[in-house]
């Protein structure tokens, strides 16, 4: 196992989204020093496994004489750990569209 998945310190507004967190003793973490610094926004991230409930990301606030333990929710958790990879189908008829665009718009 890896120790931490992703680990935030004094971080804060990330969009941390469609990531496959799997085989981490830890999954994400997160630690702060200020209340400014708690708000990050999880999405669509597979935890180790299918989740039908949101999922908790434990951290914590650390000021200088005590702490005080916090979370962030991924509140829509993948249900896959699989990539949402372009199947054969999908890339032909992208491709063909594309190829119709630059035969009407460029090559006139």
């Amino acid at each position: 196992y890896n120790q931490y998945g992703i680990r935030l310190y004094d971080s804060s507004s990330n969009i941390i989204q469609s990531n496959r967190f799997i085989s981490y003793k830890t999954n994400a973490f997160f630690v702060t020093h200020s209340i400014k610094y708690i708000k990050n926004s999880w999405s669509k991230n597979y935890w180790s496994q299918t989740r039908n409930i949101p999922y908790l990301i434990f951290g914590k606030i650390i000021f200088p004489q005590f702490s005080i333990p916090w979370i962030n929710i991924d509140w829509t958790p993948g249900k896959t750990s699989q990539l949402n990879i372009m199947t054969t189908a999908e890339f032909n008829h992208f491709h063909k569209q594309f190829i119709f665009f630059i035969e009407i718009f460029i090559c006139k």
